[in-house]
């Protein structure tokens, strides 16, 4: 069995035909040998879930940034500070960021490509760049 957690920016109460918009999933198999908890946040671009395999937790978080032009710098920041928030909170160094992040880190002059560059040296986080997909990954130290 496959279980999933997921949030959408669409109004629930409305039927639209065509494209979906403003939305994430992560999907595990129920047959993980895991604890997984669905992690509630206030944002529709982003989705968590924390996973405890014995005393080994991780924070996995699916992310869909907004279009990487100015007028959404608040935007884009404020997933970012949910992001951080979440992991102070729980207290947990293990955490994977992957999803849409609508930027480049090939893109120097870009507000958002500024912000996350910073955001990854305040919080030792590590970009793993395969094939011009964004993972950004924060590693344990012991």
């Amino acid at each position: 069995m496959i279980l999933s957690h997921d949030v959408s920016a669409m109004n629930d109460t409305v039927f639209t035909q065509g494209r979906g918009f403003g939305g994430c999933s992560i999907i595990w198999k129920t047959s993980l040998k895991a604890k997984v908890t669905p992690i509630l946040m206030s944002n529709s671009r982003l989705c968590a879930l924390q996973i405890c395999i014995e005393s080994k937790c991780f924070l996995i978080f699916n992310v869909y940034m907004p279009c990487d032009v100015a007028n959404n710098i608040d935007e884009y920041t404020s997933v970012w500070e949910q992001i951080i928030d979440t992991c102070e909170k729980l207290h947990c160094d293990n955490v994977i960021i992957g999803g849409d992040f609508n930027t480049s880190v090939e893109r120097p002059h870009s507000s958002f490509t500024k912000y996350l560059s910073n955001v990854v040296i305040r919080k030792n986080l590590h970009i793993c760049v395969n094939n011009n997909e964004l993972l950004i990954q924060k590693m344990s130290i012991p």
